[in-house]
């Protein structure tokens, strides 16, 4: 059995192509909530965001799932799942741990990697002046070249009694 995990194409909401994604999450609570994952803190302060890998959002914050799920996550998480975050709120109908975690924000932030020719600015995916790819050719030129240097060494002269 592997230890790595491959999940099916409906297991994620994330696609399979060329991208980047980070989670982006923003407590609307009126308190600070901390909390950890592979040893790096994190910590959402209220009304401020907060950049989230993949991995640690799904570990933290049961993302991607239902809203309930995430819910009941979050609550077994964080400790609200005591006698006084089970009560109903009769205004809302719902338990405290649900609006607590419903004041959680989450949105998915994607971004693509792409050539650009100037880094200063970024090019539109549809711009003609985009240079194009490597040729076949230009790419095994760079690739014999790689790792060589056309360095120069000094010639210095030898010490008297040393051997040249």
């Amino acid at each position: 059995m592997s230890d790595v995990f491959h999940p099916s194409p409906g297991d994620m909401d994330f696609p399979a192509d060329p991208q980047i994604h980070r989670i982006r999450v923003i407590n609307r609570n009126l308190f600070t909530i901390r909390d950890r994952y592979d040893g790096v803190p994190y910590e959402f302060r209220p009304n401020e965001f907060v950049d989230l890998p993949l991995d640690a959002a799904q570990h933290i914050l049961g993302y991607p799932g239902e809203p309930d799920y995430r819910a009941l996550h979050m609550a077994k998480r964080w400790g609200w799942n005591r006698p006084e975050h089970v009560q109903i709120d009769p205004d809302t109908r719902k338990m405290r741990f649900q609006e607590l975690a419903g004041n959680i924000e989450i949105s998915v932030e994607t971004f693509e990697i792409r050539r650009v020719s100037d880094p200063t600015r970024a090019q539109p995916i549809d711009d003609p002046q985009v240079p194009p790819d490597l040729s076949p050719d230009e790419l095994a030129a760079a690739s014999t070249r790689l790792g060589k240097t056309s360095r120069k060494y000094a010639t210095l002269p030898v010490p008297p009694g040393a051997k040249e």
